[in-house]
């Protein structure tokens, strides 16, 4: 019976379910916190009660299921909810939660969800569907429920929840009436029901190539695609360290040009003038938000500087004193020290006398508080910056 009602629930919902992504389904009857309809390309955390109000048994036979056609019977899920609007937090609403992770390379999307519901008099009046996604902010689908403690069949509209992250679910039971005992269960569930698909990601764009030309005008960067999907559009980014990177302009594909897997060229001119080296990427934008980027393209424009003219003297984590010999013939104006994400943790301005002394002189920076390991040194002058020196500090 219940696999004829998922197959009725399938084809209500969404006509075009045989397809060549085959849509699967989970299913709790509770008898046990693991559902079955599990897929090699996915993992299912067990069902979890969340904010209970107390300390109740998760899984019991009492008040079994029953009124709505195809209810298990048997075992069910419950909680003891709080009354009132939905808050998170310990002492928020009450939630059933589980976790969805699709393998690598794969997303999940979720279809619809479903489930039988009994809820008592100071049980929640409205349930809602809440993700991951947005950090459990907005209810991907929410509904009211019946408070006379009588089972109720639950059941979504049509869902686009997605992601290739590990999705976790929520739902939460709220808006209740009266005054909630403590270690009472007041809200039920039963045969929840999942219907999701597992999708391959696919790369939304395919790149051909990545130049440049130097020119009067400034430097002229080049890339072009194979194929684009669901592309939004290109961000071309500059670093002056290969850490740190600015948006300086944001090219849109023409949506009227041509079919998803023809080639497409873009260009764009950076009319500004540097020296030493300069990087640039693209960072591709997806319709839903996620994001890709080119490989890098390092630019040399006139010297390619070096650190050539500063010099390791002392750095130890024990006494914070990490300490350079700068040449006063650089002009460095700041020294900057990064960690291996492109976190600027210190920066030291360089006192002018100092570089306009005759010879080489000491300059010092605080490192107290950071951890070991490696970070990269870029001096900065008026004109321009160098490339990180890689410093392993201990």
């Amino acid at each position: 019976m219940r696999a004829i009602i998922i197959f009725l629930f399938l084809f209500y919902f969404n006509s075009s379910w045989v397809s060549s992504i085959a849509q699967s389904t989970l299913y709790w009857d509770m008898q046990e916190a693991t559902p079955t309809g599990v897929i090699s390309l996915v993992q299912v955390s067990s069902l979890v009660q969340g904010n209970n109000n107390g300390t109740t048994t998760f899984f019991t036979s009492l008040s079994p299921s029953q009124q709505y056609a195809g209810a298990s019977g048997g075992h069910n899920a419950g909680v003891a909810a709080r009354s009132g609007a939905r808050t998170t937090g310990t002492s928020g609403s009450a939630y059933f939660g589980l976790t969805i992770a699709p393998a690598a390379g794969y997303r999940i999307r979720i279809l619809s969800v479903a489930f039988g519901s009994r809820s008592t008099s100071t049980g929640p009046a409205r349930w809602g569907l809440f993700s991951s996604v947005d950090q459990f902010i907005a209810p991907a689908y929410s509904s009211v429920l019946s408070t006379n403690s009588v089972w109720v069949w639950q059941s979504s509209a049509a869902l686009t929840l997605f992601s290739s992250q590990p999705l976790e679910l929520r739902i939460y039971g709220y808006e209740g009436v009266g005054t909630t005992a403590i270690n009472v269960t007041n809200w039920r569930i039963d045969d929840l029901t999942i219907h999701y698909q597992v999708e391959p990601i696919s790369l939304p764009v395919q790149w051909l190539y990545f130049r440049h030309q130097k020119n009067t005008s400034g430097l002229s960067i080049f890339w072009g695609t194979a194929s684009e999907h669901r592309n939004k559009c290109f961000l071309v980014q500059r670093s002056f360290n290969g850490y740190e990177y600015q948006t300086l302009g944001t090219i849109y594909p023409d949506a009227h040009q041509l079919a998803p897997d023809a080639t497409r060229e873009y260009s764009f001119l950076d009319t500004t003038h540097h020296q030493g080296s300069v990087f640039y990427r693209i960072k591709q934008l997806d319709q839903d938000g996620s994001y890709s980027f080119s490989t890098i393209l390092k630019v040399s424009l006139g010297n390619d500087l070096s650190l050539f003219a500063i010099r390791l003297l002392y750095a130890d984590l024990f006494s914070g004193r990490l300490e350079l010999l700068v040449d006063r013939g650089a002009s460095w104006k700041k020294l900057e020290l990064y960690n291996l994400r492109g976190q600027c943790v210190r920066a030291q301005l360089i006192p002018e006398e100092i570089f306009r002394s005759a010879n080489m002189a000491s300059v010092k920076i605080d490192i107290a508080g950071l951890l070991p390991g490696v970070y990269y040194l870029v001096a900065v002058s008026s004109r321009y910056r160098t490339k990180g020196q890689a410093l392993l500090i201990r």
